[in-house]
């Protein structure tokens, strides 16, 4: 992992390919250390980053989990 600026980069050894994270994805990616729930990593996003109310975290931050899951970046 190397952040760099307002990016982190992952780079998966294993196909030497790269994942670049916005500061919310490296959040989220962060979050995902087997000790946090759903519900609290989205409560963490919607603290670290002031969404509104209204927003639909829930959808965002599960899509995104779904999409390092597949790409094997979480265990």
């Amino acid at each position: 992992m190397k952040t760099l600026e307002d990016q982190t980069i992952l780079l998966d050894t294993r196909d030497n390919s790269i994942h670049v994270l916005n500061k919310t994805g490296a959040v989220i990616w962060s979050l995902c250390d087997g000790t946090h729930t759903l519900s609290s990593i989205i409560d963490e996003v919607g603290k670290r980053f002031s969404a509104p109310e209204d927003a639909n975290l829930e959808k965002d931050v599960v899509c995104l989990i779904e999409s390092l899951r597949e790409k094997n970046l979480l265990r």
